[in-house]
């Protein structure tokens, strides 16, 4: 479901939903049309030091309800 690049914490995904279904989770991710307006969504959850390992405990269910119903 994601894709990424070596030591770089960003990972993609084609799964445009994941961004809507989380932020019904209270959980938000960056997804936004690029380089246009007009073109699809880039999808992406993006990892920082401030992340807990609570929030990567509540981002991987999360993800794992999501791939469940799609």
């Amino acid at each position: 479901m994601f894709r990424t690049l070596p030591n770089y914490p960003v990972f993609f995904t084609a799964q445009n939903k994941l961004a809507p279904f989380l932020l019904g989770k209270k959980m938000l991710i960056s997804s936004f049309s690029y380089p246009k307006p007009t073109d699809p969504p880039i999808t992406r959850v993006i990892i920082s030091a401030l992340h807990t390992e609570g929030d990567l405990d509540f981002l991987t269910h999360q993800i794992h309800e999501f791939t469940a119903v799609i």
